[in-house]
C-alpha cells in the first residue's frame, strides 16, 4: 500500500508543479503535510522532493523562482539523511537555484540565480554560486554613498 501512495503523491505533485500558478503546488504540497503560507508564490517548473514533502516549510511573501529544486533528503552510499528545509518570510530564491536538505533560508534573504544552497542563509543576506556564499553587504541608501557618487542637483 506504500508504494501505490508515493507513485500517487509522486504523480500527483509532478503534475501540480509544471503548472503556471501557485495554487495548485500550494494545494497539493498541503495535501502532504508540507506547510506552504498562502501568500507565497512558486513559479512554474519548481520541483519539491516528492517522498517528504512533509519537511518543507514556506512562510509568508516568499518568492520561489522558475525551476527552482529543493530536495528533503540525500543518499551517498550506505549513510542517508532527510532534512527540514524552512524559507523565512519575505526570502527570494532565484531561478534553478538548488537548496539542500536541512538548509534554512532566512527573513527578507535572497539566493541568486542558479545558486547551490548547502548551509543555512542568514536573515538579510544574499547568497550566490556553487557552492553558494554570502555577498558583502550592501547598503542601497543614497545618503551612504561618497559625496562625488551623489547625483548633481540641478538647481546647484
Amino acid at each position: 500500500m506504500g508504494v501505490i501512495h508515493a507513485s500517487f503523491r509522486h504523480v500527483l505533485l509532478s503534475l501540480a508543479f509544471n503548472q503556471p500558478f501557485s495554487t495548485p503546488k500550494r494545494f497539493a504540497l498541503r495535501l502532504f503535510g508540507a506547510s506552504i503560507h498562502p501568500s507565497a508564490y512558486l513559479a512554474p517548473q519548481f520541483f519539491v522532493d516528492t517522498l517528504f514533502p512533509s519537511l518543507l516549510t514556506v512562510e509568508a511573501g516568499v518568492l520561489v523562482g522558475l525551476g527552482v529544486r529543493i530536495a528533503l533528503h540525500e543518499h551517498a552510499g550506505s549513510r542517508f539523511r532527510a532534512g527540514r528545509v524552512i524559507i523565512r518570510r519575505g526570502a527570494t530564491i532565484g531561478a534553478d537555484a538548488r537548496i539542500a536538505c536541512g538548509v534554512e533560508v532566512g527573513e527578507y534573504a535572497t539566493v541568486g540565480i542558479g545558486a547551490v544552497v548547502f548551509r543555512d542563509v542568514p536573515p538579510g543576506a544574499m547568497v550566490v554560486g556553487n557552492p553558494a556564499r554570502v555577498m558583502p553587504s550592501y547598503d542601497p541608501n543614497p545618503s551612504t554613498l561618497p559625496q562625488n557618487d551623489k547625483p548633481k542637483d540641478e538647481n546647484n
